[in-house]
């Protein structure tokens, strides 16, 4: 599929079987993210992989009552991929959303569902998520930008949707 063509026909994914992703499909979708652009070529972003579903649950309810926002949960996704970088830096989130954008891209071609969660870019330093995130070998100094959350789905990975958002042309 072309590049073009798989932009147009991506699609965020939130049902997923109960079978594993083949490590092997993880390992090139976190490769893809790994190769977006940075600011600067500073590649400060860290990249957290967890398959201990053990994790899950404990962190989805820490950032649930974090962000008030209970029952809170990852829809039954089999890999998280946490995007973190220093929160000493002025691009941390443009070089997240270049990563992500990537890891996206590589999930669907590879016909893996996935989607973003960006609440823990809000709660990264309550005192409970980032007693799970410490776990997880993510520093300190680290916010999370952002998650990939990803699972083999329930159906297609793409679709055809409405593009609503708009263009403007001075010319």
């Amino acid at each position: 599929m072309e590049v073009l063509e798989l932009i147009a026909k991506r699609r965020s994914v939130r049902k997923f079987t109960e079978e594993s992703i083949p490590k092997e499909l993880v390992e090139k979708i976190v490769q893809a993210g790994r190769e977006a652009p940075t600011a600067m070529n500073t590649q400060e972003l860290r990249f957290t992989v967890v398959r201990d579903k053990s994790y899950f649950e404990p962190l989805a309810k820490e950032v649930g009552e974090a962000i008030k926002r209970s029952p809170y949960h990852f829809n039954q996704a089999t890999t998280l991929v946490l995007v973190s970088a220093p929160k000493s830096s002025g691009n941390a989130f443009a070089n997240a959303g270049c990563a992500m954008q990537n890891m996206h891209l590589a999930a669907a071609s590879l016909g893996v569902g996935a989607y973003w969660v960006n609440q823990l870019k809000d709660c990264s330093d309550a005192p409970a998520v980032r007693s799970i995130l410490t776990k997880l070998e993510i520093p300190e100094d680290h916010v999370v930008t952002s998650t990939l959350a990803l699972g083999m789905p329930q159906g297609d990975v793409l679709g055809d949707r409405e593009v609503r958002s708009e263009v403007v042309w001075i010319e």
